[in-house]
């Protein structure tokens, strides 16, 4: 995923917003309305979740391994003296057909509940890091999600990790051990092309004035709270400007 420039090397806007490209050539505009539509598909996923778990509580006290060796005993399970012999057939198919349709059914929202929980934890890790604060994705860290959650994954502990072209990217502050999200995510962006139009006051080059300016994004330098009052594409500016946050 890069900025889009022009032969110039200057930043390609469309209606005033930033365009990335991915790695498949699709161009996205980072308006207002895309962030919203981020914004609206992790609430539609934490909502479906929560529907999930309620479905799933139904279930509580069931183990699909044990229900699966029930139902393989079942089969030689002697009903000759319970029933009518010339019966015995019909009963265990019925049963048979109870009992693996609870399973399958068990399992299809166990699947897909564990696929929900494995995008929540990820997209919770990212919007949750302190080093995202330092960059434009603070104030929408939704697009931070979609940028770099392709990254992540988890391990067989449910622990998140990252890695890049493939290779694991390890901890600095523990050799040998899987960098957590928040170590990961700014070495994503350390390292990423565009790092100097990701980080808030990186200095990167542009035109203004020095000095304060409360009414938009093209000061040279601001305070947090002015900052934050900023639309998310005034924000962006800002940063490309090389503005910086003043502490």
């Amino acid at each position: 995923m890069a900025w889009k420039k022009d032969e110039s090397g200057a930043l390609v806007l469309s209606e005033g917003n930033p365009v990335y490209v991915g790695n498949d050539g699709n161009e996205v505009v980072t308006s207002g309305e895309y962030v919203g539509q981020l914004r609206g598909e992790a609430a539609a996923n934490r909502n479906e979740l929560k529907k999930m778990k309620e479905t799933l509580s139904a279930f509580d006290g069931i183990d699909p391994s044990n229900a699966k060796d029930a139902l393989a005993k079942l089969k030689d399970i002697d009903l000759s003296k319970m029933i009518d012999a010339s019966k015995l057939d019909d009963v265990r198919s019925e049963v048979s057909k109870s009992f693996q349709g609870k399973i399958e059914d068990l399992t299809g929202q166990l699947d897909s509940s564990s696929k929900m929980i494995h995008k929540m934890k990820i997209s919770d890790g990212i919007s949750n890091s302190p080093f995202l604060a330092k960059t434009i994705f603070g104030k929408t860290p939704e697009v931070a999600v979609s940028y770099f959650g392709g990254n992540f994954d988890l391990d067989e502990g449910g622990n998140a990790f990252a890695s890049k072209d493939g290779e694991t990217i390890y901890s600095n502050q523990n050799p040998g051990k899987n960098a957590t999200v928040d170590e990961a995510l700014e070495h994503l962006i350390n390292n990423h092309p565009q790092r100097d139009n990701f980080l808030l006051g990186s200095g990167a080059s542009g035109s203004g004035a020095q000095g304060s300016n409360t009414n938009g994004s093209g000061s040279k330098s601001m305070s947090r709270d002015q900052f934050d009052s900023l639309s998310p594409q005034e924000q962006g500016g800002f940063a490309r400007d090389g503005g910086t946050i003043d502490t």
